[in-house]
């Protein structure tokens, strides 16, 4: 499906929809470094993003959500089996999610689900922009 197709559908203009690709890019750049910066490795292993990772199995989905006062929320939903919630909750919750803390968790007998937010900092979303155009230059 077109862009000019989507404008039609729900209204939202080309201009917005690159704006939302590129807050997505931006998002899993912030998230990528993060895990390396703090020498989080074996959480970077663990979020094989937007995929399943063949130790610990979880399963994630993410979307860029919305901004508040200039901040910008990242959402993860993340599937664990359940024998692997705690090892897989204790690597996530040493992250910089707000508090580390599930938001929702639900569930059935096999795996757990539960959802994270990631607040991004104008200031850190600015910085990775300025680095991002220093290296394409």
């Amino acid at each position: 499906m077109t862009k000019n197709k989507l404008k039609c559908i729900n209204g939202t203009s080309t201009e917005k929809l690159n704006s939302i690709l590129e807050n997505k890019k931006i998002a899993k750049k912030i998230i990528d470094e993060r895990f390396n910066r703090d020498g989080f490795e074996s959480v970077g292993e663990l979020l094989d993003i937007e995929g399943v990772n063949r130790d610990l199995l979880v399963k994630i989905s993410r979307k860029f959500t919305i901004k508040k006062e200039s901040v910008s929320y990242h959402r993860m939903k993340i599937e664990v089996p359940k024998e692997k919630f705690q090892k897989a909750y204790f690597l996530i919750s040493k992250t910089h999610f707000t508090g580390g803390e599930p938001l929702i968790r639900s569930g059935d007998s096999k795996n757990y689900n539960f959802e994270l937010e990631l607040m991004v900092s104008p200031e850190e979303e600015h910085e990775y922009k300025k680095r991002n155009n220093l290296l394409m230059k």
